[in-house]
C-alpha cells in the first residue's frame, strides 16, 4: 500500500522597524499566520470593515504568539503588521 504525502510550503519573514509596515493581502497566498513580537512594540490590524465596523489594532506582546487562520483554505487578506522593533512571521 502506498502512503500519500502532502507537503505545504512555509513562508517566513523578519519584519523590522525599517521595513514596517507589512501589508498582507490575498496575493501572498497564505491561509495561516503566526506572529511573534521579539523586540520593541508592534500591532496587528485587520484593514477590512465588517458590517460598517472598522478593525482596531491588537497590541503585540513580546514573546506571545498570535495565530490567524482563514479556515477551510480561505486566503488571508487585509492584514497590516507594524513594529518599532522586530516581528517574526511564519505563514502557510
Amino acid at each position: 500500500m502506498a502512503i500519500a504525502q502532502t507537503f505545504q510550503q512555509i513562508w517566513s519573514h523578519e519584519l523590522t522597524a525599517a521595513s514596517s509596515p507589512l501589508v498582507i493581502d490575498s496575493t501572498f497566498g497564505l491561509t495561516t499566520l503566526s506572529i511573534v513580537l521579539t523586540a520593541g512594540a508592534g500591532t496587528f490590524t485587520g484593514t477590512l470593515t465588517s458590517g460598517g465596523t472598522p478593525s482596531s489594532a491588537i497590541t503585540l506582546v513580546i514573546g506571545e504568539s498570535i495565530t490567524v487562520s482563514g479556515g477551510s483554505g480561505f486566503l488571508l487578506d487585509g492584514i497590516t503588521i507594524t513594529t518599532t522593533g522586530t516581528v517574526s512571521i511564519l505563514g502557510r
